[in-house]
């Protein structure tokens, strides 16, 4: 469980990759950020349940960065990921259930709280590579986000 945002006044672009990667990631949700500090941002994620907050950050007006924020017990900073590009293809379909592989799944499933259920079949596939992680939704990639190398 992770609440998504963006740094302050985000491009359209920037915004409209939180609101996917929110959308990809199940029992997630984004929210706009406006004038909203650290504290207030980790304030309302405690309220409503999150134990993590991922701000997209800019790079040139592009997302280049996922900066996680931990709420509990005090608001303390824990990742920064830059990356080097993506490409995105978007969805409006929430997901409710997500298969995590590849060699830093682990890595994934713990920076986003992800918690993958064994009974159901699931929607979302992510493919976390050294250098790529691929999101593919109902088999149709979604979300490619590149890293250093790719």
């Amino acid at each position: 469980m992770i609440l998504f945002t963006t740094s302050r006044k985000p491009s359209q672009t920037t915004r409209r990759f939180a609101r996917t990667l929110s959308r990809l990631i199940p029992f997630s949700e984004y929210i706009t950020r406006g004038k909203a500090n650290i504290e207030t941002l980790a304030s309302i994620a405690h309220k409503k349940g999150y134990p993590r907050v991922c701000i997209v950050g800019e790079y040139h007006g592009n997302p280049g960065r996922l900066m996680f924020l931990n709420t509990v017990p005090e608001p303390e900073w824990s990742e920064i990921i830059r990356f080097k590009g993506y490409n995105l293809v978007g969805t409006k379909k929430p997901s409710k259930s997500i298969h995590v592989r590849g060699e830093k799944s682990e890595e994934f499933i713990q920076l986003f709280g992800i918690e993958e259920l064994e009974d159901q079949e699931p929607d979302t596939i992510v493919d976390a590579g050294k250098t790529v992680w691929s999101f593919s939704q109902y088999g149709e990639r979604i979300l490619m986000i590149k890293f250093g190398g790719a």
